[in-house]
């Protein structure tokens, strides 16, 4: 009777381990990308292979509702600039000192809410297929003033998962 337990979950874990190779995918991790580091969370991938990155929960808001520029630039969002293989570039200092450029692409809408679940509603499943070699990386970073994080409230939650080669 006792081994009846035992060998149900032996099958188990054989049917899921054979089950896993016919979708086709293995889920590499999270990360969260704080809104208030300006270094932003780096990704190094484990091993070749094509990476989904996708947006799975979070939104962040950059400028505080009591700021006078809050009817223009104000509201959550979940939108991160992507740096591939290189670090974050800065802007000369403008209107809220250096800002990120150059960056090698964004996941997320480029869309401001008016509060965090309309934010997260709206980035939520946003997806790109990215190529990397073991060892190399990807920076998220969200938009804002270089020395103006600080205030920033919210994190974005970011699934990145491996994309096996369908031929194997």
């Amino acid at each position: 009777m006792n081994r009846i337990p035992l060998l149900l979950f032996a099958v188990l874990i054989v049917s899921m381990i054979s089950l896993s190779g016919c979708f086709g995918t293995a889920t590499t991790g999270e990360i969260e990308v704080d809104s208030s580091n300006s270094e932003g969370a780096k990704f190094v991938a484990p091993s070749d292979g094509s990476y989904e990155i996708a947006i799975i929960g979070g939104s962040y808001c950059y400028l505080p509702q009591y700021d006078p520029e809050w009817e223009v630039y104000g509201g959550w969002r979940t939108m991160l600039h992507m740096y591939i293989n290189k670090p974050v570039e800065w802007s000369k200092s403008g209107k809220w000192g250096p800002n990120p450029i150059n960056s090698d692409g964004t996941i997320g809408p480029d869309k401001y809410a008016p509060d965090p679940s309309t934010a997260e509603t709206n980035g939520k499943d946003s997806s790109k297929t990215i190529q990397l070699n073991k060892g190399e990386y990807i920076i998220f970073l969200v938009h804002d003033g270089r020395y103006y994080y600080y205030d920033n409230k919210g994190t974005v939650k970011v699934r990145i998962t491996r994309l096996e080669d369908q031929q194997e």
